[in-house]
């Protein structure tokens, strides 16, 4: 295996850690009762109409939305020096549709559990336009890890990937394997203990505590118009306290022209008790900052439009309780030239 694909998948390792209280249950291993679901020698396995397809991660809604199947989510992470190119989205677009197709009524036969299968692509250095037209047309999420929100974060898996790499050009699959079980047992709730060369554990505690003590948690938003928002907040436990008290409350949402808007903030219009943090879509973006005459007319008009509210969906793991956290958006709390 290489870096590249390396750093990748210890990406969507921590991926799965930080956005864990969103509502999504790690599967790991293939559930007795799910006949499409298999563990084999690459790991978990998902069989599509056509095709078996392995899956790095892949989580289930803790609760099934009325009117439709329980919710699976494929999450999938590119970590590279060039944006995500259109060829990645349309690979996932395939994998959707050979595994939602994948049902076939037969008579006198057990009914077998059905799901809806979703995909969220993250990319360290954003996508393309072309991947972006692709990803809204067949509606796959897409989030944007590039900015500098996050380059604490890719810093530290390019050092990570250094050390275990130790300038090899590759390293050997069993390697990772044993690499990867340790991360995500460091990372989960999980008891049993795995075994690791010191060499490696060394530096993988090192990347773990970064993510747990300097990261914590992510969030995930979704807004009026459908766009996944990847919410970085200045500090989880402040945003959690306050959300929880006041489930539904009204939000400030400001950008700053230093970085052309690319960077918007959401604070409670009642007091400075949290900071969330999202780059606007792309599409978004540039109709705001690059077609329309008045940018600031606009950014308002496209904040009423997109986001009025804003839901965030929280999974206490201690309480063992779901919330549903309602940010709305009005322009009479507006302030300053950049709302």
């Amino acid at each position: 295996m290489k870096k590249p694909q390396f750093k990748g998948y210890i990406l969507e390792e921590i991926l799965a850690y930080l956005i864990r209280t969103s509502g999504y249950k790690l599967i790991t291993k293939a559930p007795s009762n799910d006949p499409d679901l298999n563990n084999k020698s690459n790991g978990l396995n998902l069989k599509g109409r056509g095709a078996n397809h392995q899956i790095d991660v892949l989580g289930e809604l803790n609760w099934i939305p009325a009117f439709n199947f329980p919710l699976r989510l494929m999450v999938e992470a590119k970590f590279c020096s060039k944006p995500t190119d259109i060829g990645v989205v349309r690979e996932q677009v395939g994998i959707l549709a050979d595994v939602n197709q994948n049902y076939f009524v037969i008579k006198n036969t057990e009914p077998k559990p059905r799901y809806r299968y979703t995909s969220v692509i993250f990319s360290t250095s954003g996508f393309s336009e072309h991947a972006i037209d692709m990803a809204v047309a067949h509606q796959i999420q897409l989030a944007d890890l590039s900015d500098e929100e996050y380059s604490g974060l890719r810093e530290k898996i390019t050092e990570f990937a250094n050390n275990i790499f130790n300038n090899l050009e590759e390293i050997k699959k069993s390697i990772f394997h044993d690499i990867k079980k340790y991360v995500r047992n460091q990372l989960s709730i999980e008891t049993n203990n795995i075994e690791i060369n010191n060499s490696y554990k060394n530096a993988c505690n090192k990347l773990i505590n970064f993510v747990k003590n300097d990261y914590k948690e992510l969030f995930i938003g979704m807004n009026q118009g459908g766009f996944m928002l990847l919410l970085k907040a200045e500090n989880p436990e402040k945003f959690i306290e306050y959300a929880i008290k006041n489930s539904t409350h009204n939000i400030k949402i400001n950008w700053k022209s230093i970085d052309n808007g690319k960077k918007w903030n959401i604070v409670p219009v009642d007091q400075e008790s949290y900071k969330l943090t999202f780059k606007l879509p792309q599409k978004l973006h540039d109709w705001i900052f690059k077609t329309s005459k008045n940018k600031f007319d606009e950014a308002i008009s496209q904040k009423e439009k997109h986001f009025s509210k804003i839901s965030i969906y929280y999974h206490n793991n201690s309480e063992g309780r779901d919330y549903v956290f309602n940010l709305k958006f009005n322009k009479k709390y507006l302030t300053g030239n950049n709302d």
